[in-house]
């Protein structure tokens, strides 16, 4: 799949061997970072579709996320930036989830 085709915006990626997310707007965005993306990146839309890259413009869908498993990598996240009390972090809804690392960035 090519990699800005068919996903639902927003997105965020995660750099292999890093907690940091970053978030991206819209296929104009993502198009700026394809440089920065190597194998094996992920990229989580907001569907809860999570596709790891193969190619410098190609994905491969692995797998789906529940709300549970996206705010476990919200909470790592969240970690990596030296936020506290991140066990009782809870999101309510994917959409909630991005607007945290929206806000995080």
């Amino acid at each position: 799949m090519k990699l800005i085709a068919t996903l639902n915006y927003p997105v965020v990626i995660h750099y292999c061997g890093d907690d940091e997310l970053e978030y991206v707007e819209s296929q104009y965005q993502i198009r700026d970072l394809l440089g920065s993306l190597v194998i094996n990146d992920g990229v989580i839309d907001s569907s809860g579709n999570y596709y790891r890259v193969i190619s410098n413009s190609e994905l491969l869908l692995i797998n789906s996320f529940n709300l549970e498993e996206f705010t476990l990598l919200l909470q790592k996240h969240a970690f990596a930036l030296a936020n506290c009390c991140i066990t009782k972090m809870h999101f309510a809804s994917f959409a909630e989830g991005f607007a945290f690392v929206k806000q995080s960035g």
